[in-house]
């Protein structure tokens, strides 16, 4: 007995219910790690750039306050002077990292929900062939 059903429920019956992921691209074990590197170099190469900036401005006022190692009235030896402009630049990297980790965290974190559904595009003739399909199946599935 051969049995025929109407188009509509054919072309239901032809439709995906559950989509496949896509491939996994070829050569993320290698690239992973070399992004990462690439990563973390661009982040500690923008820290110390920042830190540099930050740094340029005491630089230029404690050297225009130096008179031949004679700082605000007071003798200061050269090691003692390079040791704390050494001290400043420190403390300017201290706080180029904070802001350099600020960004990079506002910028990694996930601006909307973590899971996105997979949308179909709209079919204009679906709600056709789902009435027609209830029509045959009934409507209490």
């Amino acid at each position: 007995m051969l049995i025929q059903f109407p188009p509509e429920v054919s072309a239901m019956a032809d439709r995906r219910d559950f989509y496949s992921l896509p491939a996994r691209p070829s050569g993320g074990a290698v690239r992973g790690p070399i992004r990462f590197a690439q990563t973390v170099a661009v982040f500690f190469a923008a820290t110390f750039a920042l830190a540099v900036l930050l740094f340029l401005p005491v630089l230029a006022v404690s050297l225009t306050s130096v008179e031949a190692v004679d700082i605000a009235g007071r003798i200061v030896p050269a090691s003692a002077f390079a040791d704390r402009l050494q001290d400043l630049f420190w403390g300017g990297f201290i706080v180029a990292l904070a802001v350099t980790s600020f960004i990079a965290g506002a910028r990694l974190s996930p601006s909307g929900p973590i899971i996105r559904p997979h949308y179909r595009d709209p079919d204009p003739q679906e709600p056709q062939r789902r009435a027609a399909a209830l029509r045959v199946i009934g409507w209490e599935r």
